[in-house]
């Protein structure tokens, strides 16, 4: 968290308006309408905590119910402080709570509570945003050396001096995402610790999304976090961004840019255990950018993640439990595939174009691995044979029939299942096999690879795969079977 947002756990005092219209530099606010409270991160989540006027007489609590259950004071859209550390806007509010006391023993409150909030936003006239800039870790990952270095040696080969050159690069465009463009930058940042008197510089891949026009911050954020799950992906953990600004409406330019924080942005929704593996190991990606094939693959990435976020949702970091039950795992995956495929037939037939031939393969899981590539086909030995046996464990699973699996078995399969998905999407992302066959090759990744062939091989004797030829694809299963499945 950067040093403008470090007030945000202990919180501060300031003034408040709930607004559910923009600022009019015609109008300033009415001080009459502000209200004294207090600010502070509470579990992830900024809240605002506001006083309110205590009532008199159970008449004046009979009237505020009353005008809350007829809608008279309704949730404001984004709220407006001056505070001890300069102006901040919430975005977005999402939830509020209420206490109404009678007397004057205790104080009446109102808390609102939101996912954001910028801090430092100086002119900006309301919520929309213009530029939001995501700073997330291993620039190298993009080909950016934004720092280099250059030791020098005394006569004995000891260091003498130590040369540092900091310098951000160019944008890179990637593409647009509907109305935002996408770009990718190799940036630096100093910060500097007053009571230690340290200063330290990071390097970052730059995530920068811009509209022409001020749209919803989530607009924005939504398509950072895609570009952060793809980073994710490659490192095989959840990366959170230690900085984010963005350019509120009304702002001049990313001079006046705002510290940003966004929950979704600095931690998983699912925490995990920490990790105690090969540092070095850690900092060497499945894949790189240049395996995607460049920057248009990241904007491609987004719109796969928005038209499939069944397949997305199943493989992403961030929503990833270590612990989860390997049969709920299994019918997660399960229905994602189903839902993959289906969603792929039903875009061809609306788009009226003739239904792509590799998905008439039953079942579906057959279907997609046998058209993720050569390197998803030599991971698991038999594609077939290997479909067969994760179909039959997903419908056993999922509806307590036949012959259920040891868990050790339905996590190697769950496991091989997540890697086609992932497989899958960076294919049509890349426009090629490069990246999943980089990831599928990698060392790391061999010991899954010979046990499920193993596993594999062992079950194909006993359920011999069925080749049926010539039969149509099944029907596109509804959504709310899918949505109940996951």
């Amino acid at each position: 968290m950067t040093s403008k947002l470090a007030f945000l756990p202990s919180g501060v005092l300031g003034r408040f308006w709930a607004l559910d219209t923009d600022i009019r530099p015609t109008a300033p606010l009415d001080e009459a309408e502000a209200v004294s409270g207090h600010l502070q991160l509470v579990g992830g989540v900024v809240q605002v905590k506001t006083q309110r006027p205590a009532g008199r007489t159970l008449a004046d609590l009979h009237s505020l119910f009353n005008g809350l259950a007829e809608g008279a004071d309704p949730t404001p859209r984004w709220l407006f402080g001056i505070t001890e550390v300069g102006s901040v806007v919430v975005p977005v509010v999402t939830g509020e709570g209420l206490t109404q006391s009678l007397g004057g023993s205790q104080i009446s409150t109102r808390t609102y509570r939101g996912p954001t909030i910028a801090v430092g936003v100086g002119s900006a006239s309301g919520p929309r945003v213009t530029r939001l800039t995501v700073d997330l870790p291993f620039a190298a990952w993009a080909g950016f050396e934004p720092m280099t270095r250059r030791i020098h040696l005394d006569h004995e080969q000891r260091w003498d001096a130590l040369d540092i050159n900091l310098r951000g690069t160019e944008e890179q465009p990637c593409g647009r995402v509907g109305p935002i463009a996408v770009a990718l930058r190799g940036g630096w940042a100093q910060t500097e610790d007053d009571q230690d008197h340290l200063t330290s510089v990071s390097t970052a891949l730059q995530v920068i999304t811009t509209s022409k026009r001020p749209t919803e911050h989530t607009h924005h954020v939504d398509v950072a976090m895609a570009v952060q799950d793809l980073l994710s992906l490659a490192y095989g953990r959840f990366l959170p961004s230690p900085r984010a600004r963005i350019v509120l409406e009304g702002a001049e330019s990313e001079r006046t840019a705002a510290s940003f924080y966004h929950r979704g942005l600095v931690e998983p929704a699912v925490l995990s255990p920490d990790r105690t593996g090969n540092r070095q190991q850690d900092k060497t990606p499945l894949f790189s950018l240049a395996d995607l094939g460049g920057p248009t693959a990241v904007a491609r990435w987004v719109t796969l993640d928005r038209r499939y976020p069944d397949a997305a949702n199943a493989v992403r970091v961030r929503d990833r439990t270590p612990t989860t039950n390997p049969t709920r795992r299994v019918i997660e995956l399960g229905a994602a595939i189903e839902q993959y495929v289906a969603t792929v037939i039903d875009g061809a037939r609306r788009a009226r174009r003739p239904v792509p031939r590799w998905t008439e393969t039953p079942p579906y899981e057959a279907a997609l691995a046998l058209n993720a590539g050569a390197s998803f086909a030599a991971y698991v030995g038999d594609p077939q044979a290997w479909a067969e046996m994760f179909h039959s464990a997903y419908l056993g699973e999922k509806h307590h029939r036949g012959t259920r699996l040891p868990a050790n078995e339905l996590v190697m399969l769950s496991s091989s299942a997540q890697l086609l998905l992932i497989a899958t999407l960076l294919n049509g992302a890349g426009r090629s096999h490069r990246a999943s066959a980089a990831m599928l090759d990698d060392y790391r990744l061999a010991g899954l690879g010979e046990a499920v062939r193993r596993l594999v091989v062992q079950a194909t004797p006993s359920q011999p795969p069925r080749r049926r030829r010539g039969r149509a694809a099944p029907a596109s299963p509804r959504a709310s079977s899918v949505a109940g499945a996951t």
